[in-house]
């Protein structure tokens, strides 16, 4: 699934996987997910303000695309602001940052102006932050499992 950047010089652009969730309060809610295996911090602090950037302008075009966004990572990143990273302002200051390919050619005092504090709130509520190992790679449900899985789903919704 691809996206339309609404101005800039990038066109359109995309995230690593998507998907629908199984089970309880997320049963069938669709997930959007961004997914970074690095084994340092690196640069994903810029990579993620570009992430919100994206799931703004998700939000913005089509509100059914994602009830969830997921940055998928292996290594913590912006450590002295991990508690911030899910939040509103966190999402306004993507947003503002990446204005030009979101507003076209304003300055981020416009940018601010033009930004939709509603699309910012809803987009830092549906904020996922998952932090794997190498090892819980290996924590993957096979094949014959989900199957019965599946079966039993169909078979007890039958009476």
């Amino acid at each position: 699934m691809t996206f339309q950047w609404p101005a800039g010089k990038q066109t359109e652009f995309s995230l690593d996987l998507g998907g629908l969730l199984c089970g309880d309060e997320f049963d069938n809610d669709i997930f959007m997910a961004e997914c970074k295996k690095y084994s340092t911090p690196a640069d994903q602090g810029t990579h993620y303000l570009s992430y919100l950037a994206k799931c703004y302008v998700m939000l913005s075009q089509q509100p059914e695309a994602a009830e969830h966004f997921m940055w998928i990572t292996w290594c913590p990143f912006n450590v002295n602001d991990w508690n911030k990273l899910l939040t509103e302002g966190w999402v306004a200051r993507a947003v503002e940052k990446h204005g030009k390919d979101i507003f076209g050619d304003v300055t981020s005092e416009e940018a601010e102006s033009f930004t939709d504090p509603e699309v910012v709130k809803k987009v830092a509520e549906r904020l996922w932050m998952i932090v794997l190992s190498d090892k819980q790679e290996a924590l993957v449900i096979t094949r014959e499992h989900r199957a019965l899985i599946q079966h039993h789903e169909v078979m007890g919704g039958v009476r």
